[in-house]
């Protein structure tokens, strides 16, 4: 494409041949892309990309009721999480009561409530979940001056003060901890940013060997 437009420049073929010659492109690429159609979809990732998508327009497409809660017609998810409202919690849940139901993480219990997301206001369900703030640390992380929180333990050992402190300091530490098997083991690591089942975490981050085992 490029030479055909530099020999049109140099007014060695005319300038037809340009659209022409794209043309042609075009109709090559769209058969290649439709023959490697079929092998592409098999890919493994592009499979779970997939699935990911699905999931993702899944949430965002959930159908929503309307229903007249404290006086006033709000239309609600029907779904939370993966658990669908029935008729009944529907029925509950614009009445202002509170409702409870199974899932995969165990029994949920809560009711609609305004909420705000990202700016925006909205009605919806609102669980009660148990409150874990005694089970976090909070201060400042001295190597980036900004407040941070972490779970006070890893695993069953719980930090002492003066390992708290040297974690918000970003300090390395080295623990005595207890394997699944029961068996104590040492270990080292500090505080970091990382990713675990996708989403990003802060907290203590352990430097593992990759083939070590507890």
């Amino acid at each position: 494409m490029q030479e055909a437009m530099e020999q049109v420049g140099k007014l060695a073929i005319p300038t037809m041949a340009v659209p022409n010659t794209m043309a042609n492109i075009i109709i090559h690429d769209k058969q290649t892309m439709l023959s490697n159609q079929s092998s592409l979809t098999s890919l493994p990732d592009l499979q779970k990309a997939k699935i990911e998508w699905n999931k993702r327009q899944e949430k965002m497409n959930v159908p929503k009721i309307t229903g007249n809660w404290q006086g006033k017609e709000v239309a609600i998810k029907s779904k939370w999480g993966n658990h669908s409202f029935t008729e009944s919690e529907l029925t509950q849940l614009f009445a202002d009561k509170t409702i409870t139901f199974d899932t995969a993480q165990g029994k949920v219990s809560g009711k609609l409530a305004e909420q705000t997301y990202k700016g925006y206001k909205f009605v919806g369900f609102y669980p009660n979940l148990p409150d874990k703030s005694d089970n976090y640390i909070t201060g400042t992380f001295a190597p980036t001056g900004k407040e941070v929180s972490f779970k006070k333990q890893f695993g069953t050992y719980i930090f002492s003060p003066q390992e708290i402190k040297k974690l918000l300091l970003g300090e390395e530490i080295t623990i005595q901890a207890i394997g699944k098997s029961g068996k104590p083991y040492s270990v080292t690591g500090k505080l970091k940013n990382y990713i675990y089942n996708g989403k990003k975490c802060f907290g203590f981050k352990t430097n593992f060997p990759k083939k070590y085992k507890k």
